[in-house]
């Protein structure tokens, strides 16, 4: 498992992230959610808090990590450290290719 630890310039306060394993569907989810918000509505907030938290590994917050403990912190931190984990995901380097089974042959 992959993790980023995102940390805060003008706070003190963590989050570490899940960055891999995390499928395609669950980084579309998470990434629609982000550009399609209207951060002028509480429903934009819920739908990407719920999307993300289950890459939330920990943070440095008094209340456990929840979607629920997102809706009563500032939000500004929590939109640009998921702004920081989808470039994060992204990122990740992919696997190196497997080896060949197949021996050359010798002439």
């Amino acid at each position: 498992m992959k993790t980023l630890r995102i940390e805060f310039e003008d706070q003190p306060g963590h989050i570490l992230t899940i960055v891999s394993p995390v499928s395609l569907d669950a980084y579309f989810t998470v990434r629609e959610a982000y550009e399609a918000g209207n951060w002028g509505e509480r429903a934009s907030f819920t739908a990407l808090f719920a999307a993300w938290a289950p890459f939330i590994r920990s943070w440095s917050y008094k209340a456990p990590v929840s979607p629920e403990s997102m809706a009563g912190l500032d939000p500004h931190p929590l939109l640009a450290a998921v702004k920081a984990w989808l470039d994060g995901v992204r990122d990740v380097p992919l696997p190196l290719p497997r080896a060949s089974s197949a021996t050359a042959l010798s002439e």
